[in-house]
């Protein structure tokens, strides 16, 4: 009994190690070996399901590129906004670069911006909980963005944005360029 004992809490502590160690891969965006680290800790686990279906997750993530975009897609000025509210950066008047009738009083677009920056903080300050680097969190969000896509070049696109784990936005583009 005691030897049974011994060979599990092994198991235990190298799984453990395991999950560690995919920890490290993930932050250092190393997704198909976090995965595989991830997948073999999982059995010896008690949330062996959540471990496994992460290890999905990350094996289908690479390191995100926007020159990866086809501008004639019209799928990509949602990626875009979307990248926007996950990235780092401060938004700012290039906001509008995205829109067909940006507004043109400045005081109206001051609000947006404002209005824009603060669901971006939401969304940042929502997954910060998760303790990995920002571009860890862009890499997984735009992996796992899923978007259903109705319409077409005529009469434009109505585009619903899920992100796993998240809610929806839905996007209406016309002519490569979006409205929320």
């Amino acid at each position: 009994m005691k030897a049974a004992e011994s060979v599990t809490a092994e198991n235990k502590d190298r799984s453990n190690a395991m999950i560690g160690a995919g920890d490290l891969l993930l932050r250092i965006r190393k997704y198909q070996e976090a995965a595989d680290m991830y997948a073999a800790a999982a059995p010896q686990q008690d949330n062996a399901s959540s471990i496994s279906q992460r290890a999905e997750i990350y094996r289908k993530t690479t390191i995100f590129k926007e020159s990866s975009w086809v501008d004639t897609d019209p799928t990509v000025e949602a990626q875009r906004f979307f990248a926007l509210l996950m990235s780092t950066k401060d938004v700012d008047d290039s906001l509008f670069n995205m829109f067909d009738y940006p507004p043109s009083d400045p005081k109206d677009r001051a609000l947006l911006i404002r209005k824009t920056q603060t669901l971006c903080n939401g969304l940042r300050s929502r997954f910060r909980s998760a303790n990995l680097p920002p571009e860890v969190l862009l890499d997984l969000m735009m992996n796992n963005l899923k978007i259903a896509k109705e319409g077409d070049d005529k009469v434009g696109y109505r585009l619903v944005l899920n992100v796993v784990g998240g809610s929806s936005m839905t996007f209406f583009v016309d002519d490569k360029t979006t409205s929320s």
